[in-house]
Formats: structure tokens, C-alpha cells, sequence
């Protein structure tokens, strides 16, 4: 109903999801390659996740095999590499919180 009121079509909004998907590959490289990002921030995987996540969604209107499993590739890459930093993050925090527990608890040698 959404797409009939706006003279849209949902072939339409697919394709600018894919636009928008590529502009978001070209930005999180451009910025990769200023060093405004880091190839190992957390930051960087989302925004490439999200671009191959739009890129995909505009392969279900006009399908090709080839792009479909390199955007899958990236998505599953995406969310793996997010995944492991988010663990990384919460270990870290929690191993800090031990240690400030163990050192509050523990005495000097007299």
C-alpha cells in the first residue's frame, strides 16, 4: 500500500537500497583508506555489513548468482568478525572488573 501511494514501486526501492548499499562500500573505503577507520574496528565490519546487506536486498529483484554469494560472503564475514570484537569488548570489561576486585582484595606482604 505504501509503495502504490508514494507512485513507487518495490523494484524501485530495491534498487536505491543498492545504490545505497554501493555508496556505503565506497564511504567505508574511503575512510578505511584516509585512516579514519581502522581494517579492525568494530565499526568498520557493521558498515561493511550493512552495505552488503543492501546490496543483497536490491539482488531480490534483478538476481545474479555471482553477486548474491559474494554479498552473502561479506555479510556472514561481517557478522562473524562483529561477533568476536563484541566478545573481545566484553571479556576485556569483565576480566578489568576481576582484576579491580582482586586488587582491592588483596594484602600486602608485611
Amino acid at each position: 500500500m505504501f509503495f502504490e501511494l508514494t507512485g513507487y514501486s518495490v523494484a524501485d526501492a530495491c534498487n536505491a537500497a543498492g545504490f545505497l548499499g554501493v555508496a556505503t562500500y565506497i564511504c567505508n573505503y574511503t575512510l578505511l583508506s584516509l585512516r579514519f577507520l581502522s581494517s579492525e574496528s568494530t565499526l568498520y565490519f557493521c558498515i561493511n555489513t550493512v552495505a552488503a546487506t543492501l546490496v543483497m536486498l536490491s539482488l531480490t529483484q534483478d538476481f545474479n548468482m555471482a553477486a548474491a554469494l559474494i554479498q552473502g560472503f561479506w555479510i556472514l564475514l561481517g557478522i562473524v568478525a562483529i561477533s568476536l570484537r563484541l566478545h573481545r569488548h566484553v571479556r576485556g570489561r569483565m576480566d578489568a572488573r576481576l582484576g579491580q576486585v582482586h586488587r582491592v582484595h588483596v594484602h600486602p606482604a608485611e
